[in-house]
């Protein structure tokens, strides 16, 4: 239960904190506008900014949960026992596991190219 609490506290906080923006809080980009922090912004458009934090933010947890997956299904492989069916249903969810981080790998790939040749 303790783990629990404090996975759900951490995943409501990280929004805040990757939305939170230090370069500007001090008056950096007012400065060095041409600084990679300031120059690298996705535009003033905050709606895109929003989507490019939370895909980036969904990657990080499925890609967490599918290697938590695989770790927890190696571990059921090697204490099988022999037990076929065992060793079968443990390679089915790692081979889920990879399938899954494949494709939010490229779901994130393909949306950030998408905002940065829509912004460009």
């Amino acid at each position: 239960m303790l783990i629990l609490s404090v996975f759900l506290s951490v995943l409501c906080l990280s929004p805040a904190l990757a939305l939170a923006d230090d370069s500007t809080i001090f008056g950096f980009c007012a400065k060095y506008p041409n600084a990679a922090p300031c120059h690298d912004r996705t535009t003033s458009n905050p709606v895109l900014h929003v989507i490019q934090v939370a895909t980036s933010i969904i990657a990080v947890i499925v890609a967490i949960a599918a290697v938590v997956m695989i770790i927890v299904s190696g571990i059921r492989m090697i204490t099988s026992g022999g037990n076929q069916e065992a060793v079968s249903n443990a390679r089915k969810r790692i081979t889920s596991a990879i399938i899954g981080l494949v494709i939010v790998a490229l779901s994130w790939t393909i949306i950030n190219f998408a905002i940065d040749k829509f912004i460009k």
